[in-house]
């Protein structure tokens, strides 16, 4: 029964997944105020830059202060957005090249093409000695962080070539991942990552008239289907034998920050509610007291920590509960990576990880060296000593916190922690 099922419900979603959505069925989804996909492009192309996921205004302002604050930075991002132009993608720490352009379904490192099938098909598949290779890095292409260094490379230079190449990336995507087909429709963990990414690139691309008539179309249906699916799919509505991890954290994060960055989809608010309200819960049901997260892995430690932040830093923006309820949670999380840390910045590579990143601004820093972390601690909490540790505020810190980060970091006056010895007794560790 379980195989006839299956069975049927592929052939359900293969029919339906080679019918487009419609203008008309997708404006059905969202607030009711637009008669045209171009219309409602056009507002959001209008919209403030902060009411989306990073708190800038001015590409103008913002880009003069990238320039003279990190100028080294912005020579790394163009020269990577110059590579992806190329084909050439960098995926933990190595690149790997795509002459004939990138194809979604294949693993980098093996080269083994994952099979087209609908998502209910994969169970067995995955999970079985008849699996020819590792996902890991296979995950990180289909997270799209790099969309949103070409987003950056755009503002930086107005170059359109990045445009070009975001809008080739984004359309190959969508037509060769069709509704539900594919491995990259499987873990709602990574369809909540790349929601990040898109929903970042598009603050980025929204003013190039050239996305939003080419290619702005299909993003934003994309997107809208992507968050429905995630919504119908957070690993609280599934089996009892789910264990709450970092994965729902992550599923909660990206709902919850799609929702709040387009409100115009009809059910953002009921997203962001929803998002918001168990990632208050897992949040205390996560994390110890004393700060560490309940995996005892340090690699997840900094991944839920940057999800959190996302949300804690919109909460503050628009002044939701959650803000206040976080607040107490995340500086503990803090505090647990300052006493970890070498006097490299680094922290030991222990427990297991998959080097994910909510967004990776920094590009291909050292995924251990958590001083780009520790400066947003510094900033957001006043921290003398998590900024002794940080020693600069990151640029990663710069575009979350936006350009007030640079004030406020300048007046914190550094300080040694006062111990350089730390008991975590509700996570188990001792740090001498």
């Amino acid at each position: 029964q379980h195989r006839i099922r299956i069975g049927w419900q592929s052939i359900w979603w293969g029919i339906r997944s080679r019918r487009a959505l419609s203008d008309a069925e997708f404006l059905s989804q969202t607030t009711g105020k637009w008669n045209s996909v171009q219309s409602l492009l056009s507002h959001l192309a209008n919209r403030p830059g902060s009411s989306f996921v990073l708190p800038h205004e001015s590409q103008t302002a913002t880009i003069s202060l990238i320039k003279e604050k990190y100028p080294e930075y912005a020579a790394n991002v163009i020269s990577a957005a110059d590579a992806i132009c190329r084909n050439e993608i960098h995926l933990l720490g190595r690149a790997y090249h795509c002459p004939k352009g990138v194809d979604w379904h294949t693993d980098p490192v093996s080269g083994f093409r994952w099979p087209i099938w609908h998502r209910s098909r994969y169970a067995s598949y995955l999970y079985s000695a008849r699996r020819p290779a590792d996902l890991i890095v296979y995950w990180e292409l289909n997270r799209h962080h790099f969309f949103i260094t070409l987003g950056i490379a755009y503002w930086l230079t107005d170059d359109q070539r990045y445009v070009d190449a975001f809008c080739r990336l984004v359309e190959t995507w969508i037509e060769e991942n069709p509704l539900q087909h594919g491995m990259n429709w499987y873990y709602p963990l990574e369809i909540s990552i790349r929601l990040l990414a898109w929903t970042a690139a598009f603050q980025f691309f929204r003013t190039s008239p050239v996305f939003m008539e080419r290619s702005g179309s299909a993003f934003i249906k994309s997107l809208w289907q992507q968050s429905d699916f995630l919504s119908r799919h957070l690993q609280t509505m599934r089996t009892k034998k789910d264990v709450p991890n970092n994965h729902l954290v992550a599923e909660l994060c990206g709902l919850f920050m799609v929702a709040s960055s387009f409100p115009e989809f009809g059910d953002s608010q009921t997203w962001r509610e929803t998002a918001l309200h168990f990632i208050r819960q897992q949040a205390g049901q996560q994390i110890h007291p004393d700060g560490m997260h309940k995996e005892q892995a340090i690699g997840y430690q900094r991944f839920v920590l940057e999800l959190l932040l996302l949300v804690f830093v919109r909460c503050k923006r628009d002044a939701l509960q959650g803000a206040h309820d976080l607040a107490p949670t995340l500086e503990k999380m803090f505090e647990y990576l300052l006493f970890s840390a070498t006097p490299a910045g680094t922290v030991p590579a222990w427990g297991d990880s998959d080097y994910g990143k909510a967004l990776g601004l920094g590009l291909e820093k050292d995924f251990w060296d958590i001083r780009p972390l520790l400066s947003t601690g510094a900033v957001l909490f006043n921290r003398a000593d998590m900024k002794y540790v940080a020693q600069n505020l990151d640029p990663e810190s710069f575009w979350l916190l936006g350009s007030d980060a640079l004030d406020a970091w300048n007046t914190i006056h550094a300080r040694a922690p006062m111990s350089a010895s730390r008991h975590f007794p509700h996570g188990g560790m001792y740090i001498i």
